[in-house]
């Protein structure tokens, strides 16, 4: 995970060098709200279901039809220990993105896309219970995906999206007294406010 997440690292960095060396005519800020379900277990009944989640993201359109973004996100849900009627769980993830998108030519303003990018994940857990630390902490590498309808009306536009990240944090075995595998694996689906400059 060390490895992956310097790469991750160093991706972003080149791609902030590369979005403000592009002309700003060319490039938007979005907020994006949305809800993220999680799609593996025991999470998804901890956390029952998934909870909101918020993105931040900049960038610009460079080659027509592509598009470089940076995006910024973070998750948070109180949930129940397993096997326990008032044990706390809490889960935290922060992420950042460096995207890469195909959008596609406007259509009466609207202009699909779809897109890719590689995420590192800093994820840390809160348990209310005797079987585990109770603070847990880790950065993971992470992929996710993308797809979603740009409408524009001069420089404003809305963004109704679906996204699909994978993802599974490994905490340090002298940090917890049981080590295990925490899956971020999800679906976010939401819909950004944004605007271009």
């Amino acid at each position: 995970p060390k490895k992956g997440s310097s790469m991750v690292l160093v991706l972003l960095l080149a791609l902030s060098a590369a979005i403000t060396s592009i002309s700003a005519s060319h490039s938007y800020l979005e907020i994006k709200p949305g809800y993220f379900f999680m799609l593996n277990e025991p999470e998804k009944s901890i956390l029952h279901n998934g909870g909101a989640d918020v993105g931040v993201e900049l960038g610009t359109d460079i080659f027509c039809y592509l598009r470089l973004g940076l995006e910024a996100r973070f998750f948070g849900k109180t949930g129940t220990a397993l096997n326990t009627c008032c044990k706390n769980t809490k889960l935290r993830i922060s992420s950042l993105t460096p995207w890469l998108k195909f959008i596609m030519p406007a259509v009466h303003g609207i202009r699909p896309y779809v897109g890719v990018g590689p995420q590192i994940q800093w994820v840390r857990t809160y348990n209310n219970s005797p079987y585990v630390q109770r603070y847990q902490h880790a950065a993971t590498p992470a992929s996710v995906y993308t797809l979603g309808l740009q409408c524009t009306y001069n420089h404003l536009f809305i963004d109704p999206f679906v996204q699909f990240q994978t993802g599974k944090a490994y905490f340090n075995p002298s940090c917890a007294s049981v080590t295990y595998p925490v899956s971020t694996r999800g679906i976010k689906v939401g819909c950004g406010v944004g605007y271009t400059f």
